[in-house]
């Protein structure tokens, strides 16, 4: 088994390093520093089509192969920390719309995280509830049309920032994992606090 990167990864990884070394590096200290999501930073990322790995080429992305994230992801990572969080966040923030999400919703929130244009959040960890997601005590109960959410998350990167979240929440608490699900909720939704305490 040949475990060599292929030509088209061999220039990702080029490409990516260019970037990474020119454009990144010279901003790293100060992004790293930063408490909160770097703007110059992220227009880098957008500008440079690397936002594009973490969604579906039909929502305006390249498409998400893992051999791909693991390349700019290590790229990303050897001049900044910051630069690899934004980058991976993105994905990790969408991801769950690309799985489940319904056909509008893709259409509506997965091309401007493609662009840099919208920026993603993953809420899942809360104060007595990390990796033990069945823990959790955020509920959502439906209202009529809407789903409501009750809880409180914690160390969400990109908190604050970010204008699209993904939060997880138990819609059926006798369930167990089965009775989890996610919900996309924007920035500035009644009763949605996104106060950061730092990426």
């Amino acid at each position: 088994m040949d475990f060599s990167f292929t030509e088209e990864q061999q220039e990702l990884r080029n490409r990516v390093r260019h970037v990474a070394e020119n454009q990144i590096a010279p901003i790293a200290e100060e992004a790293d520093e930063s408490p909160t999501v770097h703007a110059g930073l992220m227009a880098i990322l957008a500008n440079e089509g690397l936002l594009k790995y973490c969604v579906p080429e039909e929502y305006g992305g390249v498409g998400i192969r893992v051999m791909d994230l693991c390349i700019i992801r290590e790229e990303l990572s050897r001049v900044s920390c910051q630069a690899d969080t934004n980058f991976i966040m993105q994905g990790l923030g969408s991801f769950p719309i690309t799985l489940g999400g319904t056909d509008d919703q893709k259409a509506k929130y997965l091309p401007p995280i493609a662009k840099g244009e919208s920026i993603a959040a993953f809420a899942l960890t809360e104060p007595h509830a990390g990796s033990d997601v069945i823990s959790m005590k955020t509920e959502a109960k439906l209202d009529g049309d809407d789903w409501v959410l009750n809880g409180e998350k914690k160390f969400i990167s990109q908190a604050g920032d970010a204008s699209t979240y993904t939060v997880f929440a138990k819609t059926d608490p006798e369930d167990g994992s089965r009775g989890l699900s996610a919900f996309i909720v924007e920035a500035g939704t009644a009763g949605f606090d996104d106060q950061s305490e730092g990426t």
